[in-house]
Parts: structure tokens; sequence; C-alpha cells
């Protein structure tokens, strides 16, 4: 991550969720569905990332989680969507959405 991504707001993305069942992320850890935990798209997505810290706004709630980077996501969206654990996703929606608009930064 360069320094010029710091402070930069990505928008236009949604935020999904995804399951461990104990298999290790793209970062060679295994996380439990409550860690706080995120998957990068893959066009953004490198190994540098694995750890960094990324604040996720979702849009229609106003809500905001900090999660870590622990995966990358082949199947996301877009470049600006992110997948994240179970338990971020819980923190910032309902399951039953699903899917939420999101904005989100480096921190």
């Amino acid at each position: 991550m360069s320094l010029q991504n710091q402070g930069q707001v990505y928008t236009g993305g949604v935020a999904t969720y995804f399951l461990q069942y104990g298999a290790a992320g793209a970062c060679g850890k295994v996380h439990k569905d409550t860690d706080l935990i995120a998957a990068m798209d893959q066009a953004r997505y490198n190994s540098k990332l694995c750890g960094k810290e990324v604040k996720i706004t979702n849009t229609k709630n106003k809500k905001t989680v900090t999660v870590t980077v622990a995966d990358d996501c082949p199947g996301c969206k877009n470049e600006n969507s992110i997948d994240l654990s179970k338990g971020a996703f819980l923190k910032i929606a309902t399951i039953e959405e699903g899917e939420v608009p999101i904005s989100w930064e480096y921190v």
C-alpha cells in the first residue's frame, strides 16, 4: 500500500460475507467466522495487504467496522467490493440483507 492510498475513500462497492470453514485464506492464516477479517477484490489484492486494516462503512445505515485483510475475493462484484467474515458483516448489516453498499478506506 502506498502512502497515497491512506486517507482515500473508495466508493461504489458492496460488502458481502463468507464463512471460513476452517480453511486458510490467501494470507495463510485460519480464522473463525467471528474474527473481523476481510477478503479484498482479486484485482486489488496483493500479499502486501495481508494484515492491513480497512474501515468499512455501510452507506445505507452509516454503521462502520474495522477489519484486517486476510484473503482475496475472486468473486467480488468490482475492485471496490469487499467480502467480510460473518462477524464483521453483522457489525454493519443483517445476514438477510446479504449485500450492502459500502465505502471504505485503509487505516
